[in-house]
């Protein structure tokens, strides 16, 4: 009985599993995908070694079980590349309704995969002298047979709905793809060679190095979420229909030398996500709508109290309160209003706070409508120039001529 490939890739992902649980998360649609992603690979792995201690030991593990583990086993690579498909889908899906019809749809389809896997007959083959231990029959093929449908899937939304694909995700999802397919290949047609679960986990891998590993939202200065995250997350509250309040602090100098210090203040601030995404601006941002502002007095008065070794460091912070984000449709008009209040503001000294409600949103909105009908003019060649002469009455005669522009 030779497992050794097998539980070094669930050694592998162990490893992956404890980085990731250890690492603070934004809590995106896309982590818990991955997550499931995570744990799917992970049970193929283990039910792999366990099949294989079955077959080899069936006199005392029982025919039962060792039917009910093998077959658990083939089930358990439908359930990765089933995974695979929902984690793909959170990119292509955006929708919450849409995303949550596709995974019906797909969950449909892999409980009749294994209601199949589990129904039909399964053989097993093992030599005691050379090691060789594989199942075949019915059940292996059907399994093979219909996720393969799975699989094709998945080669769909990779190869033909990659334009609303994470280009980061897609591509390492290729890379999982290339490398579980090429080993699925191997091992039909070589059933010696025990490759699905390995390959699957060193898929998984690659896939957290390239794109899922929690550091590369995380700022490593001081900890809190980076801009990164601050974008994904917004984005993905819009697309679930999920309102939320925004505080954002600003400072105009001495931020760099205390960010450290400030965010593990922040940090401790209940209920709130921290997003530090320049040198001097963070992003608090809080579920509830309602009990926001309050944490802007309170963070103030530690501000006043002073930061750094001597408590020299006095910050005097500019405040952006949005206090309920559906007054526009989508994330990038989120970002686009908090730039236009940026622009809008100029007196920051008879006070400290902007409050970007409904009206502001509705001068953003009229602001960018106007510039979309410049951009189109423009472009459609619409625009008209006419000269109007200015007439000198004293000297009876035209001066100059000024240029009013139209658009037809």
């Amino acid at each position: 009985m030779n497992i050794k490939i097998q539980c070094c890739g669930l050694a592998i992902l162990f490893v992956v599993l404890y980085f990731y649980i250890y690492h603070r998360r934004v809590k995106l649609k896309t982590e818990t995908a991955f997550f499931r992603f995570l744990l799917s690979g992970m049970a193929c792995v283990c039910l792999d070694i366990l099949s294989i201690y079955a077959i080899c030991n069936a006199d005392s593990v029982g025919e039962v079980w060792r039917e009910i583990i093998c077959k658990a086993y083939i089930a358990s690579v439908v359930l990765t590349i089933y995974s695979a498909l929902l984690y793909v889908s959170v990119d292509i899906y955006k929708n919450a309704d849409t995303y949550k019809r596709a995974s019906i749809i797909f969950g449909i389809g892999f409980i009749v995969v294994t209601s199949c896997i589990g129904m039909l007959p399964i053989e097993y083959y093992y030599e005691a002298d050379t090691g060789i231990v594989y199942t075949k029959g019915p059940s292996v093929l059907i399994g093979y047979a219909l996720g393969s449908i799975f699989l094709f899937a998945l080669i769909f939304h990779i190869v033909f709905k990659h334009k609303e694909l994470n280009v980061r995700r897609r591509n390492a999802m290729m890379v999982w793809l290339v490398i579980w397919v090429c080993a699925t290949g191997i091992q039909f047609f070589n059933n010696e060679y025990l490759l699905i679960s390995f390959a699957g986990a060193l898929g998984i891998v690659i896939v957290y190095l390239l794109l899922e590993n929690p550091e590369t939202n995380i700022d490593k200065e001081t900890g809190v979420f980076n801009q990164n995250a601050l974008v994904q997350y917004v984005r993905e509250q819009y697309n679930e229909y999920n309102s939320f309040s925004a505080l954002e602090l600003i400072v105009d100098k001495g931020m760099e030398s205390v960010s450290i210090e400030l965010c593990t203040f922040l940090l401790t601030i209940p209920e709130a996500i921290i997003f530090k995404y320049s040198s001097n601006a963070v992003m608090l941002l809080f579920e509830e709508t309602n009990r926001t502002i309050r944490f802007k007095d309170m963070i103030t008065t530690r501000l006043e109290q002073g930061l750094g070794r001597e408590d020299n460091v006095i910050l005097k912070p500019y405040w952006y309160y949005v206090a309920d984000s559906s007054i526009v449709d989508n994330g990038d008009d989120f970002f686009s209003l908090i730039r236009y209040a940026h622009q809008k503001v100029v007196d920051k000294v008879s006070s400290d706070i902007t409050y970007i409600d409904s009206e502001m949103a509705y001068e953003m909105y009229r602001s960018l409508e106007i510039e979309r009908l410049l951009e189109d003019a423009i472009n459609k060649d619409k625009v008209e120039v006419y000269y109007q002469p200015i007439y000198s009455t004293k000297e009876r005669r035209f001066m100059s001529a000024e240029a009013l522009v139209r658009i037809r």
